[in-house]
């Protein structure tokens, strides 16, 4: 069976200064590696399991340590580390897979709750860059369609001047690191 080498990168969540990205590889069946109208077949996201849950087991202990410190639901110790991926497998240059790393104590309802919260923030997140990307057309100060150039960070806000783009900065660069993010997530399948 022919494999391909692919990153994995891992990203512990809520972000803090208590915690680091990091990155690893594996190689994973390159029958994996498929336009993301495949990807989203049922058949295809069991593949995609199957291949990944032991291979993220061989990362749990990694991803317990690197956790945040603090259960987000309860405040208490960090005892296991749930492990959410994101497939890129689409990306011919380059696929990947993200996986977002949620500290909790280890209780279920805990980790219930963890899944709740990340899986609200993907999906309000994705509603607030497909809502700016149907405004991306016209100016985010003036509203002019005419002239606009796209932020060049996000590729989502426009802006009919520099003098715009300056003075919506402060409202727009929370959103646009979300953006470039969830830019990147709305091209790839969430696995599980």
């Amino acid at each position: 069976m022919a494999t391909r080498s692919i990153r994995l990168e891992f990203i512990p969540m809520p972000k803090s200064t208590d915690t680091e990205e990091w990155t690893r590889t594996c190689d994973v069946p390159a029958s994996l590696l498929a336009p993301l109208h495949v990807q989203s077949t049922p058949a295809h996201n069991a593949q995609i399991r199957s291949t990944m849950s032991p291979i993220l087991s061989s990362y749990q202990s990694e991803a317990n340590t690197k956790a945040g410190p603090l259960c987000p639901v309860c405040d208490s110790q960090t005892t296991l580390a749930l492990l959410r991926p994101v497939a890129f497998l689409h990306l011919d240059s380059d696929p990947y897979i993200t996986v977002y790393v949620l500290p909790t104590c280890g209780k279920k309802k805990c980790q219930e709750r963890s899944k709740e919260i990340h899986d609200e923030v993907m999906d309000k997140t994705l509603k607030k860059q497909q809502d700016e990307l149907m405004l991306g057309r016209f100016c985010s100060v003036c509203g002019t369609e005419n002239g606009t150039k796209k932020c060049a960070k996000c590729k989502v806000s426009s802006y009919c001047s520099k003098e715009h783009q300056k003075r919506h900065w402060k409202t727009h660069k929370d959103l646009c690191f979300v953006s470039q993010c969830m830019r990147e997530v709305t091209e790839g399948q969430r696995v599980w």
